[in-house]
């Protein structure tokens, strides 16, 4: 009896049709993400990925966490980020739930921010982002009011809310006793919230604005209050 032979469907074909679900969220769009709803300190109600949103309330519910020495600049112990990046992909949570180490932590959010398909800050902001920062922006010195200006381009409300929480993240890592403050922030965060469009070309006058990353990353934590209007703890 001649029969056909039926393919396999793909692991593709079965996320197109529903039969599986795709839980990959290392180097997903944001937009493709599962997303929760949370409330904010402030009572904002917002979207956002749950290991975006659950990495920041983790590294910030213990005052010895947010007071490690060099966090986000010592490197974590790299098996076990990748431990939790590929429980998270599948959809599991005990390994990031058990961690008890702030370095792995940090490096897994620095980790999920460098992974997505693009940065965080959209390609097409990146020089006006940056002369705003230098304070050649639409309001001159009053750098916050630029840089608010120009975030108010992005028309993804998912990615203005991930911005949000991390940079008053970041803000809340430099008032911690921990030598990591508002410039080794900008200069670490430089490279994960922006990075060369792969399809730009690439000349000197293209370096040397990447190389005003770190400034871009610098004003959003220091002038936090004013681009994200919220009110910041006496010191």
């Amino acid at each position: 009896m001649n029969r056909k032979i039926r393919k396999r469907p793909t692991v593709e074909m079965m996320v197109q049709s529903g039969i599986l679900k795709n839980a990959a969220v290392f180097g997903c769009p944001l937009g493709s993400q599962q997303l929760d709803e949370v409330r904010t300190a402030v009572g904002k109600t917002i979207k956002i990925p749950p290991f975006d949103w659950k990495s920041v309330l983790k590294l910030e519910s213990k005052p010895e966490f947010l007071e490690t020495d060099g966090l986000y600049r010592v490197p974590g112990d790299a098996a076990k980020i990748q431990k939790i990046r590929l429980q998270i992909d599948q959809g599991k949570w005990e390994v990031f739930n058990d961690s008890d180490d702030s370095n792995v932590l940090a490096g897994s959010l620095k980790l999920f921010l460098r992974e997505l398909p693009e940065p965080l800050l959209p390609y097409s902001l990146h020089s006006q982002l940056v002369e705003a920062a230098k304070g050649k922006g639409r309001h001159g010195a009053d750098i916050g009011r630029s840089m608010e200006g120009v975030l108010g381009q992005i028309k993804c409300s998912i990615t203005l809310d991930c911005l949000e929480v991390l940079v008053m993240h970041l803000g809340r890592v430099a008032d911690a006793a921990n030598r990591m403050d508002i410039d080794n922030l900008g200069l670490l965060f430089g490279q994960v919230l922006l990075w060369p469009d792969p399809n730009a070309p690439v000349d000197m006058k293209f370096l040397s604005a990447a190389a005003n990353n770190c400034q871009v990353a610098d004003a959003l934590i220091r002038f936090r209050a004013e681009i994200f209007h919220q009110e910041l703890p006496d010191e």
